[in-house]
Order: C-alpha cells, then sequence, then structure tokens
C-alpha cells in the first residue's frame, strides 16, 4: 500500500474534479477571432462554463445561439447583453462622480484630461460589467445548486 501520492496525480484528480466558471465582459468585436482558441484552450480542456455580460448591437438571444454554436450548448452558463450604456450604470457613475474625492474634477487638472475620460474609458464600465457577468454566475449557481471553485 502507498502512503504517499504523486502530487502531480493529486493535482491532476482535483482540476477534473473542480468546476471553473469564466467570465468575458467588454464588447463583441473581436469573438470571432478568439473564440476557436478559447474553446479549444481554455474551455474544453477544464470543463469550464462561460458567463458573458457584454457591449453589442445582438439581442441575447442571438449572442447565446452564436455562442452556443461556436462553444456548444453545454459550455454556456448565461449571457447579458446591452446596447446602451443601461440606466443602472449610468445612475452607479453619478454617484461615483458625485461622492468620491479621488475622481473630482480638480483631481484631474493635473494629468492633461478631464473626468470625462472615466464615461470615456472602460475603467468604470468594467467593473460594472464584471459585476453584472457575477450576477448571471451567481443566479446560474443558484437554480443548478453548484459552487465554481474557480473564477
Amino acid at each position: 500500500m502507498q502512503l504517499f501520492v504523486n502530487i502531480k496525480d493529486y493535482l491532476i484528480i482535483y482540476i477534473l474534479i473542480m468546476s471553473l466558471a469564466v467570465i468575458f465582459t467588454g464588447q463583441y468585436r473581436c469573438f470571432d477571432k478568439t473564440s476557436k482558441n478559447i474553446k479549444d484552450f481554455l474551455l474544453i480542456p477544464n470543463n469550464a462554463k462561460v458567463f458573458v455580460y457584454c457591449e453589442t448591437y445582438r439581442s441575447k438571444q442571438d449572442l447565446k445561439q452564436d455562442l452556443v454554436r461556436k462553444w456548444g450548448g453545454g459550455v454556456i452558463g448565461d449571457c447579458g447583453v446591452y446596447k446602451e450604456r443601461p440606466l443602472e450604470f449610468h445612475t452607479i457613475y453619478k454617484n461615483l462622480v458625485a461622492t468620491k474625492p479621488a475622481i473630482q474634477p480638480s483631481k484631474f487638472a493635473r494629468v492633461g484630461f478631464g473626468q470625462s475620460y472615466l464615461w470615456n474609458s472602460g475603467s468604470i464600465l468594467e467593473y460594472y460589467q464584471y459585476m453584472k457577468a457575477f450576477e448571471l454566475l451567481s443566479a446560474y449557481e443558484k437554480t443548478n445548486v453548484v459552487k465554481f471553485d474557480i473564477i
């Protein structure tokens, strides 16, 4: 009887039974170019579930059909889309700009670009998209009585 297990064997066994979720956010623009590599080198080898929240002209149904066609139905956890920034985002943005000292107009005077950078760049929007994708993931966990080990 062997008392010690090879750590490599243990890790392989753990990887085979762990539950992995992958969150994709941003814009749809590069998906067609990268979807095959994402499937072949990330999703399939890791038996991952995908949660997508992105800015696109497509409807949620069209995006989900595209994801299923490219990655297979078993990989897709859920997805959400928007064409224009949602009212919820506007409310969060206005609250942050009104209450956070580090992002007041006077702070931007010394860097050469204005406070509008926060609206036009991805920083606040990126975290908003992460939040929305995580809400999709959490709903999936609750509905399917599963917990992901790695996100």
